[in-house]
């Protein structure tokens, strides 16, 4: 599901997090876990309209939740300007 956009998110969120430090996640390894645990809804939910993440952070879950479900609104809450900006670049 998507996995190119998902290889391209991890790519520039570990460029971003060596520099802005916006997440705890390190390694591929770390950043495609919490991808992982991101999906879990997907299992439960089939097609939603819309999808709000409040304190969105680097992404997880909102911004992944957007890539499986592109025909959905999404709107990603982030106070941080720094974090707000990855997601930006990222969108």
């Amino acid at each position: 599901m998507n996995s190119e956009k998902f290889d391209k998110f991890s790519t520039f969120l570990m460029e971003w997090n060596a520099i802005h430090n916006l997440t705890g996640a390190k390694t591929r390894g770390e950043i495609f876990a919490n991808i992982e645990d991101s999906l879990y809804p997907t299992k439960f939910i089939d097609t939603p309209s819309s999808i709000l993440d409040v304190g969105t952070g680097a992404g997880f879950p909102g911004l992944i939740l957007a890539i499986a479900y592109p025909n959905a609104r999404v709107v990603l809450c982030e106070p941080r300007n720094k974090r707000a900006s990855f997601l930006k670049f990222v969108a």
